[in-house]
């Protein structure tokens, strides 16, 4: 059985992250709710208490726990002791669980967390996870062996939940750069001929991930054109895409440190949840 932590504050924000338990998982789970702070009057445990009573009436073991301590510490501390599969946090540009920095606290625990970190921010207006919950998963790739760590644990959540998975991977436009004046030396300059080279190797590589993954289930191929934060929340729009399973570290960096510019930038303009893995070392 997996265990899952849900960090909760008591705010309707916080609690959106239940969306994505009831789309994740189609068995009972073991649940950990988990309160950071002072409770000198037990008031955060009884509001904990009784979530976990509805969530343990849908058949999932549910214990809930109120740590004082720094909020990133706490979770990290609480996924490794109790061995976690997943993590889920909701996702807000403005302020994290109760009321924490978000940069702080969300990296903190993306980057020491050893498991996988659900990062749930859909826009208020899509109901698609409470009504028909995880259709199609997206993997955004670098063509590093690092980010394709990512597409078995896709393909392993995908089966449980009868989904589809897309590997996606996208090339920016490029653009001469110059390192003098024009006439001395051009750096980067690119003719129709390479592009079309970079464009056609982009095709190639997501034609050799779907043909070794066959036997598992056909892949979906998504190609864009590109800066990479931009190009992923695009194509997990306009593919209608319901999660986004990522790894921590990449080529190009999709996460450097933390979350990193590329996953920082799709969580930020996506309303499609993220979730976060860690490749095996």
């Amino acid at each position: 059985m997996d265990t899952i932590i849900l960090p909760l504050d008591g705010t309707a924000a916080a609690e959106s992250a239940l969306l994505a338990l009831t789309a994740l998982t189609r068995e009972p789970a073991r649940l950990r709710l988990l309160y950071v702070g002072d409770d000198a009057e037990g008031e955060h445990l009884r509001y904990l208490e009784s979530r976990a009573e509805r969530l343990r009436a849908q058949g999932h073991e549910t214990e809930a726990e109120v740590v004082a301590g720094d909020p990133a510490s706490v979770i990290v501390e609480t996924a490794t002791a109790l061995d976690a599969s997943l993590v889920i946090m909701k996702r807000d540009d403005r302020k994290g669980i109760a009321g924490w920095v978000l940069g702080s606290i969300t990296d903190k625990v993306a980057r020491e967390l050893p498991t996988a970190l659900l990062l749930f921010n859909p826009p208020a207006e899509n109901e698609r996870w409470s009504e028909d919950g995880v259709g199609h998963v997206m993997v955004p790739l670098d063509g590093s062996a690092t980010s394709e760590a990512a597409i078995p644990i896709a393909l392993s959540l995908a089966e449980r939940l009868g989904a589809r998975v897309s590997v996606m991977y996208s090339v920016p436009w490029l653009e001469p750069r110059y390192a003098g004046p024009p006439e001395l030396l051009a750096v980067g300059s690119v003719s129709e001929e390479t592009d079309a080279r970079i464009e056609a190797d982009m095709h190639s590589y997501l034609e050799g991930l779907v043909e070794r993954h066959a036997a598992s289930l056909q892949l979906g191929r998504i190609a864009m054109r590109g800066p990479a934060a931009d190009a992923v929340s695009t194509a997990a729009e306009s593919h209608e895409v319901d999660l986004i399973v990522m790894t921590t570290q990449g080529a190009s960096g999709i996460v450097h440190r933390g979350l990193g510019s590329v996953a920082e930038g799709v969580t930020k303009r996506s309303g499609v949840p993220v979730m976060l893995v860690r490749p095996l070392e």
